[in-house]
């Protein structure tokens, strides 16, 4: 079958803290013509127990303020492990600063996802590579 299908959508773990941008995040994804399924984490330890026990998942959605730390740490942590070192990572974040996205972009990062899914391009993109990579 067609992984683009909607009888395959993409498995996309969100690490996103805040209840509101994740709504937004949600309703954004949901008018796409092919949404993903979104599974949500709210901090930094939650990501790795999810990730080996909830998948496979084809990507993440990594917020980098979370209530536990730094999330561009989460992006460390899995560079680090073996089954998870290749996984997809996209920052998603509402203050993009210039060095903090370019240091996270050099440890592995996708991309970035802007929360304010202006006009829901980047959100689109983002899962048009994950697509590429799946097949």
């Amino acid at each position: 079958m067609n992984p683009q299908s909607p009888h395959h959508p993409l498995q996309i773990l969100v690490v996103e803290d805040n209840d509101l941008d994740f709504k937004i995040l949600s309703r954004a994804a949901s008018t796409l013509p092919a949404p993903p399924t979104f599974t949500r984490v709210v901090c930094g330890e939650e990501v790795l127990p999810t990730l080996l026990h909830q998948g496979p998942f084809d990507g993440v959605f990594l917020d980098l303020g979370l209530p536990d730390g730094d999330g561009g740490q989460v992006i460390l942590r899995l560079a680090r492990h073996d089954l998870l070192a290749k996984l997809p990572i996209f920052i998603l974040t509402g203050l993009p600063k210039a060095w903090e996205v370019k240091k996270w972009l050099s440890e592995g990062a996708w991309g970035l996802i802007d929360k304010a899914f202006a006009d829901g391009s980047e959100l689109q993109d983002a899962l048009d590579r994950l697509r590429k990579a799946k097949d």
